[in-house]
Order: structure tokens, then sequence, then C-alpha cells
């Protein structure tokens, strides 16, 4: 999938949760119900997909929907819950919120371990030499064209500044 379908595919996914999750609400309880769990995960989602300005934006939609509820569960705009949910149905939602958030979790690590490797061969298989150093100025990597440009051992450098 093209990066463009991914984003768009990613920003839908987020609309429709935050749609779905606020009906859930307004007709299940208000914030009582497992909504606002779910509102949570979809903050976690948003920042795992598309990145801060997803998060930020995400929140503020759910804080936003949230706020509303609350107005609205006060002055008495909202229907009684069309069903109560017992403590196992609660927990039950509970489990597969936090399911979905290790889903995410799971989801990103092995984004990370993917771009991890496409940067460690990049790095690896360049002409140039390649190499990072810390904050003390010291030599923390250095890639295999070091040898072959200066005909020195890499680790005897690593460490110093």
């Amino acid at each position: 999938m093209r990066r463009g379908h991914v984003v768009l595919a990613s920003a839908c996914y987020l609309a429709c949760g935050w749609l779905l999750l606020t009906v859930s609400a307004v007709t299940g309880g208000g914030l009582s119900g497992s909504a606002p769990i779910g509102f949570l995960v979809l903050i976690v989602a948003a920042g795992l997909l598309l990145g801060t300005r997803a998060t930020i934006l995400t929140a503020a939609a759910c804080v936003a929907g949230a706020l509303g509820l609350a107005v609205a569960s006060l002055r008495g705009a909202l229907p009684p819950p069309s069903f109560h949910n017992s403590p196992l149905a609660t927990f039950a939602d509970f489990t597969v919120y936090a399911g979905l958030t290790v889903a995410f979790q799971v989801l990103a690590a092995r984004n990370l371990r993917a771009s991890q490797h496409r940067y460690r061969s990049l790095v690896d298989r360049a002409r140039d030499v390649i190499f990072t150093v810390n904050r003390e100025g010291n030599i923390t990597s250095l890639n295999p064209a070091f040898e072959e440009v200066t005909g020195l051992p890499a680790a005897h450098w690593l460490g110093r500044p």
C-alpha cells in the first residue's frame, strides 16, 4: 500500500472510531460507559499510526466529545442507556481495549525494527564513511567503509573522540 493510502486509511479509521465511540457513549450511559476507555485507545492509535499532530488532534476531538457528553448528561439531554453493562461486560470491554492497545504497541515495535533494519542496511552498504558520536564527542559506531577507506580497524576508534 502506498504511503498516501496508509495515511488516508488511518485517518478514516480514527474518524470512524471516534464516531462509533461517541454514538456508543450517547446510547450507552454517557461517560459512565466504556467509551472513555475506547477514546484513550484511539488517542494511542493516532500516535502510532500518524504521529504527534494526529495524537493532539485526536485527543482534542475526544476531549471535546467527552465535554459534550458531560454537559448533555448534566442537562438530562442524553437518553437513558439502552442497556446496562454488567461488571463482566465492562471487564470484557476493558479487555478488548487493552488488547487493542497491546496490538498497536506490537505493530509500532515491528515497524521500528523494520526501520532500524533498513537504516542499518543502508549504512552498512554505503561507500562513504558514516559514524555516530555521543554528547561527549566519542565515536559510538562506524560503518564498514571506515576500514576500507582508512585501512584502520574500526574497533580501535570506538569510544574515542
